[in-house]
């Protein structure tokens, strides 16, 4: 694994330690269970042939049985597999000490990079002679990544949260058909809008209503009506409202404060009156 390039001072060693570049790690771990234990390290050293015979056989000595090694595809690794010969035919080697076949393998997220990098580079042929190839990817991804980016606006760099926000609305909202022409979800036709349930709530009435012979008004009729005060609601109130009296009271406190010292007469603050004013206190 890579480390931080620096010097370093070992104060019980008293000594320098560095300038290094790699950690060589090897660590035995159970083929069933959950244990390992690092058993190897050093810097900027490569793992080879005597170096893991001679954990072998420390392993050996404590009835620790090796019967596999897993390693990533680096270079370092791949020149201990060509010197022990490891090869698609012959995929072991034998240990020093028991004569037994030692299996190796490539881990898996190696193996998973090694992959794309293939399908990007050259592409895949199939038994067919189907050539699979980056294109039909990065059209999906070309696709798809202007549809995120078109639903933030000119703000072309968003983060974590609104990236998650933008994917919720291209998968849950009705997409403008650059993925697919079917749409994300099924809208319910008999849901009324939110709209016509919140006037349905208010209770606003109209006194003049059309018979249905008088046909339909236009929007310039509804709004000289509207302008007129045809619409009445049933909670009109002769009586100034209370939210409002106390909002009144609340702005003449706020300019008084502002003027006091230009108008001493108007009066204390309202904190030193013992009764307050405002209704909801």
């Amino acid at each position: 694994m890579k480390v931080r390039s620096i010097y370093e001072l070992d104060q019980q060693r008293d000594e320098i330690v560095g300038e290094h570049k790699y950690m060589q790690v090897v660590m035995a771990r159970g083929l069933t269970d959950p244990w390992k234990q690092p058993i190897f390290v050093d810097f900027d050293k490569k793992i080879t042939k005597s170096i893991l015979n001679e954990l072998l056989e420390e392993l050996h000595k404590i009835n620790y049985h090796v019967v596999a090694c897993v390693s990533d595809c680096g270079g370092g690794n791949m020149g201990l597999w060509k010197e022990l010969e490891i090869s698609v035919a012959k995929t072991y080697y034998l240990h020093p000490v028991s004569n037994e076949k030692v299996y190796f393998f490539a881990d898996v997220p190696h193996l998973l990079r090694l992959t794309r990098n293939w399908l990007i580079d050259n592409g895949f042929i199939l038994e067919d002679g189907t050539l699979i190839t980056k294109q039909p990817i990065e059209m999906l991804i070309r696709n798809t990544s202007s549809e995120v980016l078109a639903k933030g606006g000119l703000h072309d760099h968003p983060s974590p949260l609104e990236s998650l926000y933008r994917l919720c609305m291209i998968l849950l909202g009705k997409n403008p058909g650059l993925v697919q022409k079917q749409t994300n979800v099924q809208v319910e036709e008999e849901n009324e809008f939110l709209l016509t349930t919140a006037i349905k709530k208010a209770r606003i009435q109209c006194s003049n209503i059309p018979e249905p012979d008088q046909g339909i008004s236009t929007i310039e009729e509804i709004g000289s009506e509207i302008s007129e005060g045809s619409f009445t609601s049933s909670s009109e109130s002769s009586a100034t409202n209370i939210s409002e009296k106390d909002g009144l009271i609340y702005i003449a406190g706020y300019l008084a404060k502002k003027m006091k010292d230009k108008y001493p007469d108007l009066g204390k603050y309202t904190y030193k009156i013992k009764e307050s004013m405002h209704t909801y206190i």
